[in-house]
């Protein structure tokens, strides 16, 4: 058993299905489109996600049924995700901005090899 600030006496395997459900929302980071994410549950401060690739960190708030909402508490590198500083989204905005996001970087990376493979054949 565990005792969760804002929640009180949980058992730890709470955190599996917190964390299941938080992944669902964040498919992948809402700033750059990595899907390399982690999230972190802390005892006494502020549970986060945070971008392994951009460095972009956000607060989670999780309850009970799991993933209420989320906000940028620090920008990503280069200032990328300043307009999202200051703003809670709930899960839904979450997940279509990295629904978008992951969009985005998909094409971004299909123009490359296009790019890269007509300078080939040259």
């Amino acid at each position: 058993m565990f005792c969760h600030p804002g929640i009180g006496l949980v058992d730890w395997s709470i955190f599996d299905s917190w964390k299941a459900d938080v992944l669902k929302y964040f498919i992948c980071c809402p700033i750059c489109g990595s899907g390399h994410v982690a999230v972190h549950f802390s005892r006494a401060g502020r549970d986060t996600l945070t971008c392994d690739v951009c460095r972009g960190k956000w607060h989670i708030h999780v309850g009970l049924t799991g993933l209420h909402w989320a906000e940028l508490d620090n920008e990503a590198d280069g200032g990328r995700g300043k307009e999202f500083l200051g703003r809670r989204f709930d899960k839904e905005e979450l997940q279509r901005m990295a629904q978008d996001a992951r969009r985005t970087t998909k094409l971004r990376k299909m123009r490359m090899r296009k790019t890269s493979n007509a300078r080939m054949s040259l």
